[in-house]
C-alpha cells in the first residue's frame, strides 16, 4: 500500500518598498518538525505549497513560534489537502515554525 507524500515549501520573502523582493530562507520537509530560526523584519510574506502523492489525505497543521521564548505568535496554516497560498505578516523579529504532519513519508 502506497502511502501518501507531503511536502511543505516555506518560503520567506521580506515585503520591501517598491517591488523588490529577498528571500530570507527556504523550508523543506515530508514530516513534522520544528524548523530553523529565521529573522524577518516587517512586513513579509510567507508563501507556502504543500503536495500529496498517492491516495491519502495529508493534513499540515504550521504555526508561528517567538525565537528564544517559544510564545506562540498564532497557526499560520491548516489544511487537509494539496494547495498553495500566501500570507502577509506585519509584524517582525526573530520566529521559528512548528510544523505538524500527518501521513507524510
Amino acid at each position: 500500500m502506497k502511502r501518501g507524500l507531503l511536502l511543505v515549501l516555506l518560503t520567506l520573502s521580506a515585503a520591501l518598498p517598491a517591488t523588490a523582493e529577498e528571500e530570507v530562507y527556504r523550508f523543506r520537509g515530508s514530516e513534522s518538525r520544528v524548523s530553523a530560526e529565521f529573522e524577518v523584519q516587517a512586513p513579509w510574506v510567507l508563501d507556502w505549497r504543500v503536495t500529496t502523492d498517492g491516495v491519502f489525505d495529508a493534513a499540515v497543521e504550521v504555526s508561528l513560534e517567538q525565537a528564544g521564548t517559544g510564545v506562540h505568535q498564532g497557526r499560520v496554516l491548516m489544511t487537509k489537502s494539496a494547495g498553495n497560498g500566501v500570507r502577509l505578516f506585519d509584524q517582525g523579529g526573530r520566529f521559528y515554525f512548528r510544523i505538524n504532519a500527518t501521513l507524510a513519508n
